[in-house]
């Protein structure tokens, strides 16, 4: 297909791509979270244009057939060469949307600005000075308490911090600040209203240039710990605190990296969890390395039937071509995606990213279903409610019975039966679907059927 229809439209120029596939590769979610990353790639050289917009439009809600759910077809009864059928996957569907959906997922270079002072290069993102800041924010799920985030930097060159990692504390977000204020302060900006050159954390450190440092974070109840080269830097009780950033790192929340009128250098981004706290993934230590594909977009489907409307599927798509292929950013937001989960009690609060306000909804939202500790799914009970800490919307889901809730998954089947309403930003975009927590499913190779 590639040699017949793309390759002869090499030398065209175009505005963009809209990819509207992934029903042939129900069965294989795990190959098609690398397979879609390359072919963008591939298309991007081959059309010589390393930001051409690629829109994806996210595999429709329809009730699929045991056939199309198996890579295989049904041996006849007049060939014993033909290879039996495939044991269906039940959530073959969910865990593709989730595959598509995962290509937005990664560092978002340079928030700060539009001029091309971020780089990557053989996995080191690398900042030029900007007019002021320079960073890079990481858009995909996170947690929020008990968690190390570690790292390593380097000054290259400039004299500010050249190392200022945001991430967050509860619904809240701090700062740890190395190099600031001509070069030496250490800190955290900020406690109680006070930056890193003014709390208790303030301390003053020479950085070599050009050497790489070693910084791990732990964010606890309690405290906020971190270390420079295996050697405490902060240890700050944070009980009857108030916690916040400075005004100025704002594009990095609620996790990122930035410099100040510095070359910087940032390698090595990993996340563990220290207690079990549901995330977006049921390992305890990720690697925090993907960069975001730029100029992506996903077109979300699932909340418009087994028929979309071309009307309502266009306008997303009219969006999304605006902010990704026509810079209008100040206008239109991709759709809201999972950001994170906490536990409380018999119930679980979710977070999301890219979103302040949800629409007003009629009735009762559903579509959300809740794992207990014995892994049982079960529908759940979903409301809106204000953040905790923040002016931001978030979700609360419970269901009779699970006292001990450990994950949770929304819109997470084929064609998915909503007898309330579906969450919609105050814009009308959709959430994207999710599953999130330690009890996640996850995609394994279709077994053959005896």
């Amino acid at each position: 297909m590639f040699n017949a229809m793309i390759a002869p439209l090499a030398r065209v120029s175009f505005s963009g791509v809209i990819w509207d596939h992934g029903e042939s590769n129900l069965n294989h979610s795990v190959q098609y979270r690398r397979l879609l990353p390359l072919l963008i790639h591939d298309w991007r050289s081959v059309f010589h244009d390393d930001n051409l917009p690629f829109l994806i439009v996210q595999l429709r809600a329809r009730k699929f057939s045991d056939s199309e759910l198996s890579s295989e077809k049904e041996p006849s009864h007049n060939r014993l060469d033909e290879k039996p059928l495939l044991r269906l996957n039940p959530q073959a569907a969910a865990e593709l949307r989730e595959a598509q959906a995962s290509v937005l997922n990664g560092w978002r270079l340079n928030p700060y600005e539009e001029d091309d002072t971020v780089h990557v290069k053989d996995h080191v993102i690398t900042m030029a000075p900007g007019q002021a800041m320079t960073g890079a924010t990481w858009d995909g799920p996170i947690t929020r308490m008990n968690y190390e985030i570690s790292l390593d930097a380097k000054r290259i060159a400039g004299e500010d911090f050249f190392c200022g990692l945001t991430f967050p504390v509860g619904p809240e977000c701090c700062s740890l600040i190395l190099g600031g204020w001509a070069g030496q302060v250490v800190g955290l900006s900020s406690l109680d209203y006070l930056d890193a050159s003014q709390n208790e954390t303030s301390r003053r450190m020479n950085f070599e240039m050009d050497r790489w440092y070693s910084v791990r974070v732990r964010v606890t109840p309690f405290r906020i710990e971190a270390w420079l080269d295996g050697k405490s830097i902060v240890d700050a009780v944070t009980t009857n605190r108030q916690i916040d950033i400075r005004l100025t790192v704002s594009p990095s929340k609620p996790l990122g990296v930035a410099t100040y009128f510095t070359t910087g250098a940032f390698r090595n981004f990993t996340s563990r969890i220290l207690t079990p706290v549901p995330m977006g993934s049921s390992s305890r230590k990720r690697s925090l390395q993907q960069i975001a594909l730029p100029k992506t977009g996903i077109a979300v489907t699932v909340d418009l039937g087994a028929e979309p409307s071309s009307s309502r599927l266009g306008k997303r798509l009219f969006h999304l071509a605006m902010t990704n292929a026509y810079h209008q950013k100040d206008l239109y937001w991709p759709s809201p995606a999972f950001e994170s989960m906490e536990i409380e009690k018999e119930q679980i609060r979710i977070r999301f990213r890219r979103l302040d306000f949800f629409m007003d909804q009629q009735g009762e939202l559903s579509g959300f279903t809740i794992a207990s500790a014995r892994g049982r799914w079960r529908p759940a009970n979903a409301k809106i409610e204000s953040s905790r800490g923040d002016y931001r919307s978030t979700v609360v889901v419970s269901a009779p019975g699970v006292e001990q809730p450990q994950a949770v998954r929304y819109l997470w089947q084929d064609l998915p039966t909503v007898s309330g309403g579906f969450l919609y930003r105050d814009d009308g975009m959709p959430v994207i679907p999710f599953q999130a927590g330690n009890r996640v499913g996850r995609a394994v190779p279709a077994r053959r059927m005896k």
